[in-house]
């Protein structure tokens, strides 16, 4: 029988030590042994998927769900990842407006303490803070 803690790489060597001690192999025995074979690599696949991805689960309308399913057909992909695309497109969508947003905040302060410098004049320090306040209020929100 097979050790549960030995990592077998491929068939072969489960197959080498499974029958290690054995001589006469018969047909069933090595259909057995394929089967325990393809359940280890099943067990140590899924483990090793599990460890990977996370699987993210909701729930919708079903008529929501038939509007995905007409675009995904029109695009020729599944359903699900139809879904996966939308909801990871509006992820990135929403940081690039926030980005967008925090660059010209940092851009209006550079102008403002350009300004001050070139005029020699101080600044005016109510206005930074409150250009400050807005990108940490951006960063919270993200």
């Amino acid at each position: 029988m097979s050790d549960n803690n030995t990592t077998y790489h491929t068939l072969q060597d489960y197959l080498e030590s499974r029958f290690d001690n054995v001589d006469v192999v018969t047909d069933t025995m090595l259909k057995q042994a394929k089967q325990e074979w393809r359940a280890i690599y099943l067990s140590r696949y899924y483990k090793q998927y599990r460890e990977r991805y996370i699987q993210v689960s909701f729930r919708i309308l079903k008529k929501q769900y038939q509007e995905y399913e007409r675009e995904a057909k029109k695009q020729n992909i599944i359903t699900t990842t139809y879904i996966k695309r939308l909801v990871l497109n509006k992820q990135n969508n929403d940081q690039s407006v926030t980005l967008t947003a925090l660059r010209i905040i940092l851009l209006q302060i550079i102008d403002s303490l350009e300004e001050s410098l070139h005029e020699e004049t101080t600044v005016d320090t109510q206005y930074l803070l409150s250009l400050i306040e807005k990108c940490h209020t951006l960063l919270n929100d993200r």
